[in-house]
C-alpha cells in the first residue's frame, strides 16, 4: 500500500467512526509491529460491543485486520 491508500483509509475511518462516543483515535499499519499483517487499530474508550461487526467489515473492505485499544483520557494505553 501506498502512503496515499493508507492516508485514505485512515481518513475514511475517521468520516465513519469519528463521531461515535467511543473512538478517540486511529492507526492504519500496513505491516503491524506485533502480527506484521495489515492492521486498523481504533483507539477506544471501551470496545463497543454492538458496533464490533461494523467495524470489523469496515477493516475487511480494506484486506485489514480490526484492532482495538482501550485508551485513558490522555491517550495512553489504559491498563
Amino acid at each position: 500500500m501506498t502512503i496515499d491508500q493508507l492516508k485514505q483509509i485512515l481518513a475514511e475511518t475517521v468520516r465513519e467512526f469519528g463521531r461515535k462516543e467511543w473512538f478517540r483515535d486511529a492507526t492504519v499499519y500496513e505491516k503491524h509491529p506485533d502480527s506484521g499483517e495489515p492492521v486498523l487499530e481504533i483507539k477506544v474508550n471501551y470496545v463497543p460491543i454492538l458496533e464490533r461487526k461494523d467495524v470489523k467489515t469496515f477493516a475487511m473492505k480494506f484486506g485489514m485486520v480490526e484492532r482495538f485499544l482501550i485508551v485513558d483520557r490522555n491517550g495512553k494505553p489504559a491498563q
